[in-house]
Parts: C-alpha cells; structure tokens; sequence
C-alpha cells in the first residue's frame, strides 16, 4: 500500500465524521433556509439564519483553548454532542429567539468541530503527505455538502424530519 493511500487508511473515520458531519449541517441549512421565511418572515429569517456564522467564527477561534486543555477526543465529543443536542431542540421549541440561541450554539460547535478536525488531520499527517491528505479532505466536505443539499429532497421539510436526520 502507497504511503499516501496508507495516510487516507489511518484517517478514514476523521474523512467519515467530516463527511456525515457536512452533510448534516447543509441538511439543516438548506432545510432552515426553506422554513424559517415562512415561520418567522424574512427580515426575521435573516437574523436567525445568520447568527449561525458569528458563532462559527468564536468557535473556530476559541476551540483551541479546549483542545489544549482536555485534547482532541474530548473537545471533539463534547461539541458533537451539544451541536446534536442543539439540532434536535429544534424540533421540541418553535420560538424565532431560542432558533437564534440555537444557531449561535450550533455554530460555536460547528466551529470548533471544524477546528479539530483540521487540527486533527495535520497532525496524523506526516510532512510530505500533509498536501495530499488536506486536499482529500477538501473533497470529503465537499461531497459532504453537495449531498446534503440532495437530502432536502428526501425530507419533509414542514415536518421535524429535518432536524432528526441532520442531528443524526
């Protein structure tokens, strides 16, 4: 086995969490996108779909105190299960200001998940493979993202279908 398909090999869950973590996210994206307009209007709709960036960016920045304080695999599992968590509680409140508390969550999650993954990746990687395995990489979120978008087809979007399967 090549060193490069070996690197791929070792990183495989890292490549499968991003890519199911990608697809979710988009999953619940593009199903807000549709269905807040309607709950709330549109001026109120961008608010809320867009607070989800203002955490993403302290999430990005911030995740690295967690990592360095409990390490990958903690920060990682304690992000994922908020951000799950955050998704769901969709389902249960149908209220305009807990959906933007929820996506600010849901961002600062995303955002450190983002982190540790990249973080994650370049530090399993070896020098000369680090190129090879972050443009993979780059495939696997985009991939992730391009069938997420496909998925808003296969749920009801009226329903709560949306925010299972994207917590999922």
């Amino acid at each position: 086995m090549s060193t490069q398909a070996s690197a791929l090999f070792r990183m495989s869950s890292l490549f499968l969490g991003i890519f199911f973590l990608m697809l979710g996210m988009m999953l619940l994206g593009m199903g807000l996108a549709i269905k807040v307009p309607s709950l709330y209007g549109e001026g109120m709709s961008g608010i809320i779909l867009s607070i989800h960036y203002v955490g993403l960016i302290v999430g990005a920045i911030r995740s690295r105190d967690l990592i360095d304080r409990v390490g990958h695999i903690r920060a990682f599992a304690a992000y994922a299960t908020i951000l799950s968590a955050a998704v769901i509680f969709h389902a249960l409140v149908e209220d305009q200001f807990v959906w933007m508390l929820l996506r600010l969550i849901f961002g600062l999650c995303f955002g450190g998940l983002v982190a540790i993954f990249e973080s994650w990746i370049s530090d399993a990687a070896e020098p000369s493979q680090r190129g090879f395995v972050v443009s993979f990489y780059q495939f696997v979120t985009s991939f992730g993202q391009a069938l997420g978008m496909l998925c808003v087809n296969l749920v009801d979007i009226d329903g709560n279908a949306v925010f299972l399967m994207a917590s999922v």
